[in-house]
C-alpha cells in the first residue's frame, strides 16, 4: 500500500459506491454526501423518500443518477402502493376543484 491509501479503511465499500466512484472517498466529498451513498444500498427506503420518489416521477423530471442511486433501496411493492394512493388523491383533488368551479 502507498501512503495515501494507508488512510482508507479495509472494509468493502457497499454497492452503492459503485454508482458513484467520484464522491465515495473522493478527495471532493463531504461526509454528508459519502453517508448518503454509502448507506443507500444497505438500508430501505423510508415511507417519506418513496412518497418523494414516486412524487418526482409523476412529474417526469426525475435525474437518472437519483434513480440508480435509489433504485437498491425502494421496495417494488411500496412504490406501486404508494403510486395508486397519489393516483387516488390526485383524482380526488380533480374532481373536487371541477365541482367547487361548476357550483
Amino acid at each position: 500500500m502507498t501512503g495515501e491509501q494507508s488512510t482508507m479503511t479495509d472494509k468493502p465499500l457497499p454497492a452503492s459506491a459503485a454508482l458513484a466512484p467520484s464522491i465515495v472517498g473522493g478527495e471532493n466529498a463531504s461526509p454528508l454526501e459519502a453517508k448518503r451513498f454509502a448507506g443507500a444500498a444497505s438500508a430501505r427506503a423510508s415511507l417519506l423518500h418513496t412518497v418523494r420518489v414516486v412524487a418526482w416521477s409523476f412529474l417526469g423530471i426525475r435525474r437518472r443518477a437519483d434513480h440508480e442511486r435509489d433504485a437498491p433501496a425502494l421496495h417494488p411493492l411500496g412504490i406501486v402502493a404508494v403510486g395508486i394512493l397519489m393516483a387516488g388523491f390526485f383524482v380526488l383533488t380533480l374532481i373536487s376543484i371541477v365541482r367547487w368551479v361548476v357550483a
